[in-house]
């Protein structure tokens, strides 16, 4: 059963000014870096939770500061083998927008792969999870929604997406290669080193 958050998100609310003329996003950033333990079930609860809270938020529009959402944090979603985690994972969060109020769009661009790209981000140091999401939960037409995720980035104006490459920067800084290509115990000592910075 849920009770709690063991790390409660935090919500911030934000307004980002484009081009003169043009109305201003506006929108509450919420980061969360949920629950891994030691069961799945446990880490389903947590994200079920954080979900069906931004679904009711979203669904207020009245009420709410700002009416749109933008998720971003360590989900901890079971993802590791994306040619078979991927289907159970995206049909469970679109499943999210048919629980949402009409006018409320779900979206998750990292379940996809970025334009140009044959498969999705990985975003954990060894580049073999995508632990990290971000997710839309917006009515602002300027948003993109999910059949967009394939092409973002692709034009010069628009929204994109990405992922820093920290461990590959420090790699190539300290060791003069890419991660990657260095040998498994300069692997360790990298990423031993930079957790403790």
């Amino acid at each position: 059963m849920f009770l709690s958050f063991i790390r409660a998100p935090f919500c911030v609310s934000l307004e980002v000014f484009g081009h003169p003329g043009t109305t201003p996003y506006r929108f509450m950033a919420v980061n969360a870096h949920l629950y891994f333990g030691n069961y799945i079930d446990d880490r389903r609860q947590e994200f079920n939770a954080l979900m069906e809270w931004l679904l009711a938020r979203a669904n207020e529009r009245d009420k709410a500061y700002y009416p749109d959402y933008i998720l971003l944090g360590d989900l901890n979603l079971d993802y590791d083998r994306p040619q078979s985690d991927r289907a159970r994972v995206e049909a469970a969060i679109k499943s999210f927008d048919s629980d949402s109020e009409e006018g409320v769009n779900v979206n998750f661009p990292f379940l996809d792969p970025h334009a140009g790209r044959e498969r999705v981000f990985r975003t954990n140091a060894r580049l073999t999870q995508t632990f990290d999401q971000i997710g839309l939960f917006f009515r602002d037409e300027r948003l993109p929604p999910h059949g967009q995720n394939q092409t973002m980035g692709s034009r010069r104006e628009g929204p994109d997406y990405g992922v820093f490459d920290f461990v590959g920067l420090f790699a190539r800084a300290l060791q003069g290669k890419a991660f990657t290509s260095l040998r498994k115990d300069e692997k360790q000592a990298l990423l031993s080193r930079s957790s403790t910075r």
